[in-house]
């Protein structure tokens, strides 16, 4: 019979499995927060436009608004290719921002004016804006993180456009019933110059994170 060797016996502190930890950092991808924030106020502006636009009609006594919705998928499908290009050969702020102003001159045409030809112009405005847009942020999201984090930044990245439409559907709403559609969209107007605010400002933080890293 051949002879077993028995080695010695593990220390039981050695076999005790560690236990990590709840880390935030598991749940939200931080480097990807300031995009799902921009996101996020780009769904409230969304709302405004997508639940409220056949109660605007009513409002002005406009028919068949909804081929705003027509001229305005038609301009984004234009737009995208060219967005795609801007973003790979130039800095996203050349995107971000002028689709922006896009999104708050729709905002004011809607606000201020009361026929077709406003509401077709307006359509052109916001597939320029909302196209833009939707596809710069979520490469800035993209961009935050390495290779292995792709999936847990796009991940925070739409849990921000869900915040934002979800908020968006009783704010607009409530706003739409207490001071009617004009005032709905100056506050669309209002959150797409803080969009442009925040970029900016974010943007300011990372350059100067950039230039004291060195110093560091």
């Amino acid at each position: 019979m051949s002879r077993i060797e028995e080695g010695p016996i593990p220390d039981k502190k050695s076999l005790t499995v560690k236990k990590k930890g709840f880390s935030l950092d598991k749940l939200i991808c931080f480097p990807a927060v300031p995009a799902a924030i921009l996101l996020l106020f780009n769904g409230l502006i969304h709302t405004c436009i997508s639940n409220y636009l056949s109660l605007y009609g009513l409002e002005r006594n406009l028919e068949n608004v909804g081929f705003f919705f027509t001229i305005n998928a038609v301009t984004m499908i234009a737009v995208r290719p060219l967005t795609g290009r801007l973003c790979d050969r130039h800095p996203l702020a050349l995107v971000i921002i002028p689709g922006y102003i896009g999104e708050m001159a729709t905002a004011l045409i809607l606000a201020l004016t009361s026929n077709m030809i406003s509401v077709a112009v307006a359509a052109v405005f916001y597939g320029i804006g909302f196209g833009s847009v939707q596809a710069a942020i979520q490469i800035m999201a993209v961009r935050s993180v390495g290779p292995e984090r792709l999936g847990d930044a796009n991940g925070t990245f739409y849990v921000g456009g869900d915040i934002g439409l979800a908020l968006g559907a009783y704010g607009a709403g409530a706003i739409f019933d207490a001071a009617g559609s004009m005032a709905m969209y100056l506050f669309m107007a209002s959150m797409a110059v803080l969009c442009i605010l925040f970029y900016i400002v974010y943007q300011f933080h990372i350059r100067l994170k950039k230039q004291s890293a060195p110093e560091a």
